[in-house]
């Protein structure tokens, strides 16, 4: 069964896991931090979710435009020139938001797995904004559909690494998500 990444601020949706996860295979990547691979398909036509899945020929698209796949599937939007300290301020405005959401602060003061759960949070948020700022100038940063700014940001990651040149590695801080069926 397939489930959808959604903002927990603005229920949006960002992504699901039908796009594999690839944490586990970037050494530098923090726990908390889901990296998919996003794909450029031309517009219209059905993702298949990885480059290369059938192992086939690619087909020349030709003239035809092509979109990234979890870009234009879950209408994220760029935030075109955003700076890195710009960026930090919203990051941090979604942290504060998620955890006001969540009651965090409340349950930390009523109980110690309250306070080892607020403690887990704000150690996963640092982590994830250190790892999006210290690649910051290989992102682009997406905004949800709803452009809300307290919302969950989509952090497109152009890896050196990563085997797909023409398409980001498409990243979420976890802490600030849900998952639910679709």
């Amino acid at each position: 069964m397939v489930k959808v990444i959604s903002c927990v601020i603005s229920g949006s949706e960002l992504c699901s896991d039908a796009w594999p996860d690839l944490n586990s295979t970037i050494e530098s990547c923090p726990e908390g931090v889901y990296i998919c691979q996003s794909n450029m398909i031309v517009e219209g036509q059905i993702s298949v979710y990885a480059a290369g899945a059938f192992d086939g020929d690619e087909e020349d698209a030709g003239d035809e435009p092509k979109v990234n796949d979890i870009v234009s599937k879950f209408e994220l939007k760029q935030c075109e020139g955003l700076g890195k300290k710009d960026f930090k301020a919203m990051f941090m405005g979604h942290v504060k938001a998620v955890m006001k959401k969540k009651t965090l602060k409340k349950l930390a003061k009523e109980s110690e797995e309250g306070a080892a759960t607020f403690k887990a949070f704000q150690e996963s948020a640092k982590a994830g904004l250190t790892f999006f700022l210290k690649n910051f100038k290989d992102c682009d940063i997406y905004m949800n559909e709803d452009q809300n700014a307290e919302g969950a940001y989509a952090v497109g990651w152009w890896n050196p690494e990563s085997s797909v040149t023409d398409a980001p590695q498409i990243m979420f801080w976890l802490g600030g998500c849900d998952f639910r069926k679709m």
